[in-house]
């Protein structure tokens, strides 16, 4: 087992990465790669859900997985994909991450059934107890994700797929993992929200979006860490497929932590089922002030963290939908926090 000092050391070597102001630059670098392959031509865009089982390389210990992923084909033969993964928990590490993936696919002879390879970069979130205190270490570092998939089609909209991953980092634990899972796919149209005699142009102009949230959020340490948590959220569309958000967030008050701030967010998003469906992975700084307990007592401060959220919204007219966000806060001082949010929007 790695002591503490020498993954504080490992922590050191995965953060020289481009930063500005000492802000970490590459989750919004991997938001402007996300965004210049969604706006490649459509051929078919899939959602996915899968679970199985997990290995650790290192010591054969074994555990459970499971994984969402969002996989868009932009050729017959290629796709892409942004996945979370979720390593499930071993004594000394519970590890999750995020994955972007590029897929090189072969449909076989009547292309009901796909076999496909994805390679792609792993940024995970590894919390590991101390072993002489009562809290844990949040460690974050880069990877590879290598995953080999065969995907069966049904003459419906339902798919079926089995996985295998292996999941490789310079300062981890490496894993490999096989699930099975069921997907759907997100191409295709049906009846539109608007009515028939509104036109196109009213309905391009609705830009602006204001969410109002309330839920939950868990922060990645020991102890009592779930609270209740609130938010606001401007979301402005830029581009087609480019987005920015700037929002209020409150994650509530806990036995470790009392934590809320302003978040500025860029997104690659996509809309489906006659604009009705919005589906978008953004990242940004996040600044704010926390009160937070540690081994000396009481902090406060002013903190700048990244946040990396995931969102889905469903409209049910023009103006009016629900949205789901699931914001992953991601600091330097082990305060990692999960925040689950779901809001009621009006677009205008």
């Amino acid at each position: 087992m790695k002591t503490i000092e020498q993954l504080h050391l490992f922590r050191r070597i995965g953060q020289l990465k481009p930063t500005i102001m000492g802000y970490d630059l590459m989750p919004a670098i991997c938001t402007i790669l996300l965004l210049m392959l969604m706006i490649a031509p459509i051929q078919a865009a899939e959602f996915n859900a899968l679970g199985g089982v997990l290995q650790n390389t290192g010591n054969h210990d074994g555990t459970y997985t499971w994984q969402l992923e969002y996989r868009q084909q932009f050729h017959k033969n290629l796709a892409f994909s942004i996945t979370y993964l979720n390593e499930g928990a071993f004594p000394t590490h519970s590890r999750d991450g995020h994955a972007v993936q590029l897929w090189a696919r072969a449909p076989l002879p009547g292309n009901l059934l796909a076999l496909a390879v994805g390679v792609g970069p792993y940024f995970y979130y590894d919390t590991i107890p101390y072993l002489t205190s009562g809290f844990s270490l949040n460690d974050h570092g880069w990877g590879a994700l290598v995953s080999l998939d065969a995907t069966l089609y049904t003459r419906s909209r339902w798919l079926f797929l089995a996985r295998a991953n292996w999941a490789a980092t310079g300062s981890s634990i490496d894993t490999v993992s096989a699930s099975f899972g069921i997907g759907y796919r997100l191409d295709g149209s049906t009846p539109p929200l608007r009515s028939p005699d509104e036109s196109d142009s009213q309905q391009q102009t609705l830009h602006n979006e204001i969410t109002l949230f309330v839920g939950e959020a868990s922060v990645h340490n020991k102890g009592p860490a779930h609270s209740f948590a609130a938010g606001i959220e401007y979301r402005r569309q830029i581009l087609r497929y480019l987005e920015w958000t700037a929002g209020f967030l409150y994650e509530g008050e806990n036995s470790l932590s009392r934590r809320y701030g302003v978040a500025t967010q860029l997104w690659a998003a996509q809309t489906f089922f006659d604009d009705s469906l919005h589906m978008g992975i953004g990242a940004g700084p996040y600044f704010s002030f926390d009160r937070r307990r540690t081994e000396e007592g009481q902090s406060h401060e002013v903190t700048v963290s990244n946040i990396l959220t995931m969102t889905a919204g469903y409209r049910f007219t023009p103006a009016w939908g629900a949205r789901f966000s699931w914001n992953r806060v991601i600091t330097n001082y082990e305060r990692d926090a999960d925040v689950w949010l779901l809001g009621l929007t009006r677009r205008f």
